[in-house]
């Protein structure tokens, strides 16, 4: 009896142990679709209505993921621009639009290396596009330009070309930051758009705008200068009697 007890225990324990961590549910990706927004109306431009699953990204994997490209630098050109991971509130010196179409102020955002845009009045997370549908994540990683120092420009392309110093997702990723008319999302150079995230669906652009950095600096002020003078240390001297030469009686008029 007890045998066959113990062969039960290890057969249970060997069918436990066979899970793999793909079969976790993933909650931080969620398809936008399957919420309860307010429809308002739609980009002026027909989605394709193809749908496909996200695939799901072990729990394990994530954060690992979350490891690598929290709080990272946008590339290793000694720029002031960092991605800093979502804690609740809004960093320092994030990077912003104001969304005249929805009359809303959206921040850069990312969810991976999936650009997209956060706005206050639709709770904590990043909307992106991705495979033909909206979805949303959170934690998330918000786009600041430290202390402002960085000129930041939006300038024109299409069909998947970027101008010169475009800001990437990831480094080494084909993904930038790109925008139109109707808000933030991504543009991918190997598929030739631009991706905008709406209401549950991904809708492809071929003309939009790349966020850029402007290396063409003509001039700079610098102002409120602040000098920590707690640490600074103070050398004295003995004092000196400052003599003030007088002119000699002798001298000429005209050398006066």
């Amino acid at each position: 009896m007890m045998m066959k007890l113990s062969l039960l225990l290890v057969f249970a324990l060997l069918a436990l142990s066979s899970t793999s961590p793909l079969d976790t549910v993933n909650t931080e990706d969620r398809n936008v679709s399957s919420l309860n927004f307010d429809v308002g109306s739609s980009p002026e431009i027909s989605p394709n209505r193809l749908i496909t699953a996200l695939p799901l990204l072990g729990v394990a994997k994530l954060r690992q993921k979350r490891k690598v490209q929290s709080s990272s630098f946008v590339s290793g050109d000694g720029s002031n621009l960092q991605w800093v991971t979502w804690n609740n509130s809004l960093p320092n010196y994030a990077v912003s639009i104001y969304n005249d179409y929805v009359k809303r102020t959206h921040y850069i955002c990312k969810c991976r290396c999936e650009a997209g845009f956060y706005t206050p009045s639709e709770g904590s997370y990043c909307h992106y596009a991705n495979k033909e549908k909206e979805y949303n994540c959170s934690p998330f990683e918000i786009l600041v330009n430290k202390d402002n120092f960085e000129i930041l420009e939006w300038k024109d392309d299409s069909y998947g070309s970027v101008p010169k110093d475009s800001v990437r997702t990831c480094p080494g990723m084909h993904m930038y930051i790109g925008k139109n008319k109707y808000g933030l999302g991504k543009v991918s150079t190997k598929d030739k758009v631009f991706y905008l995230p709406w209401e549950g669906s991904e809708y492809k652009y071929t003309s939009y705008q790349v966020l850029t950095t402007n290396e063409n600096i003509i001039s700079q002020k610098i102002y409120d200068v602040k000098y920590n003078t707690d640490e600074s240390k103070i050398i004295q001297y003995p004092p000196e009697v400052i003599r003030e030469k007088q002119p000699s009686a002798t001298m000429k008029a005209d050398q006066w």
